[in-house]
């Protein structure tokens, strides 16, 4: 499987399912392939490599690797506000963005989780009005999605 972000409703981590690796040989596979940690484990805040073998009946043993990152809510809030600096946009409308990001990192890191969902919400609510005008459709899309995810992440609670 390719790499996968994911974001936490708390410091313990999240149960992260992944797709099934695949495997293809000339000879055939015979074991495998098998991933460490499995899919369905509890994933802690960070990166995590997870391995994956398969053999074939010659002996062959091939490995891959892919990466689950677990971010908090605050640590996806600051990317998201650093995503915004790296738009481009006129200054007034990322000053705007980014105060209302940093708003809700605050609020996030005070334990106020629904200061920080309405902050995030106003967010979205920005985005939304700059879509087509000073923020591009493709742009707003990647934003509001994102900014969604950490909404839901903290909806779930730790």
């Amino acid at each position: 499987p390719a790499d996968i972000n994911v974001i936490a409703p708390g410091p313990a981590g999240i149960t992260v399912t992944y797709p099934s690796a695949t495997a293809t040989d000339a000879v055939g596979v015979t074991s495998g392939p098998t991933c460490t940690p499995v899919s369905g484990s509890t994933f802690p805040v960070g990166t995590t490599a997870v391995g994956c073998t398969a053999g074939d009946s010659a002996g062959n043993v091939g490995s891959a690797s892919f990466n689950i990152t677990v971010k908090t809510p605050i640590e996806a809030t600051q990317d998201l506000a650093e995503t915004v600096g790296s738009l481009d946009l006129l200054t007034g409308t990322e000053t705007a963005l980014v105060a209302k990001l940093n708003a809700a990192k605050g609020s996030l890191e005070s334990g106020r989780e629904d200061t920080a969902v309405n902050q995030l919400t106003a967010f979205i609510n920005e985005v939304e009005a700059q879509r087509g005008k000073k923020i591009s459709s493709t742009d707003a899309d990647a934003l509001i999605a994102e900014a969604s995810r950490i909404i839901t992440a903290i909806e779930a609670g730790p």
